[in-house]
């Protein structure tokens, strides 16, 4: 669920030129819950040092999620094959986010 500014009453006190933000945004993961938002703070830096991880065990599912953070982004690396996946890739989010992406492979024995 995402909602933003636009959707807050009007005497909220958000300002104008926040009111298209992230207010709130959460992603459910079986019981768990992941929160973010935009920052209202005009002195905000993108974030550094770090990387968001996702990994998955579907080729496919990888794919589109790195193609949707691709869209207005940066392409860090390609998806490709590495030593320890089938598939890795590495993309910055049109918002600053980087991303590294990964399929689990497949446990043997």
């Amino acid at each position: 669920m995402i909602l933003d500014g636009t959707e807050a009453p009007l005497d909220a006190g958000i300002p104008a030129d926040k009111r298209e933000l992230v207010m709130h945004a959460s992603l459910m993961n079986g019981e768990e819950l992941l929160m973010a938002s935009d920052s209202y703070d005009d002195e905000y830096e993108p974030m550094t040092g770090m990387y968001v991880q996702y990994s998955t065990d579907d080729v496919e599912r990888a794919t589109a999620i790195f193609n949707g953070l691709a869209e207005g982004g940066q392409v860090n690396a390609e998806p490709h094959e590495e030593f320890w996946t089938p598939l890795y890739a590495a993309v910055t989010d049109r918002f600053g986010t980087p991303w590294q992406i990964s399929v689990e492979a497949p446990q043997e024995g």
